[in-house]
């Protein structure tokens, strides 16, 4: 399972990441197509910009079909995790896993509480 080698999921998130600044061009073009059509996916409207299948499916065989949190597989499709503000995408995260990120508002110190009051 690719997580278990967390130095090289970061060198892979870094370069996808990187590879997607550099196309602030075709982002600008997607914005464009997308105020003329009208039409725009959840997770395209959140991120900014177009977050395609194939982006989808190459982070869902990144993480072998499971979630980046709790690697637990599910059969609805997976939530896009990205770091707000911003379009950099962090990993597919199952539902659970994704709301308690968001009920934490990403705050890593709150997390951190949370592990170690469990912990107890």
């Amino acid at each position: 399972m690719p997580f278990k080698d967390r130095k090289r999921w970061l060198s892979y998130m870094n370069h996808y990441n990187d590879k997607r600044r550099i196309s602030g061009k075709k982002q600008q073009q997607d914005k464009a197509v997308y105020k003329k059509t009208g039409r725009r996916n959840q997770i395209s409207r959140r991120l900014g910009r177009k977050f395609t299948q194939e982006e989808y499916d190459s982070f869902f065989e990144w993480q072998g079909g499971v979630c980046a949190l709790c690697f637990k597989k599910q059969e609805r499709r997976f939530d896009v995790d990205h770091i707000h503000g911003t379009a950099i995408v962090r990993g597919l995260l199952c539902n659970q896993c994704n709301q308690m990120l968001g009920l934490a508002k990403d705050n890593p110190e709150l997390l951190r509480a949370a592990a170690n009051y469990v912990e107890v």
